[in-house]
């Protein structure tokens, strides 16, 4: 048997893996809260939009500033947007890399 040290050290060790994982689950789990969220407000805004024809413009009008990545523009049947300095000046950004590098997107 080690030494009371030893096994201290040994009983921090698992509470401490304990702990990153009871961390680590409750990331996931809001992560996942979040994403449910998310996606029962979009559905009731496309129900929204398919009753309200002037809401369906406001929201879509939106969208075209607040989709900056063809990728997701192209879900929406929006025109695509043809470079990233366009498409910064277009929606606003304020030229930071970390900006620009999330409106990066390959055609």
């Amino acid at each position: 048997m080690g030494s009371k040290v030893q096994q201290l050290e040994e009983k921090a060790r698992q509470i401490a893996e304990q702990l990153q994982r009871a961390r680590a689950k409750e990331a996931h789990d809001e992560r996942k809260a979040d994403t449910k969220r998310k996606v029962l407000l979009g559905a009731m805004v496309h129900a929204w939009i398919q009753e309200d024809d002037e809401i369906k413009a406001k929201v879509m009008a939106r969208m075209e500033k607040f989709l900056t990545r063809n990728s997701d523009r192209r879900y929406f049947g929006m025109t695509l947007i043809k470079d990233t300095d366009a498409r910064a000046k277009a929606h606003g950004a304020t030229g930071s890399t970390k900006t620009a590098a999330h409106r990066a997107d390959a055609t």
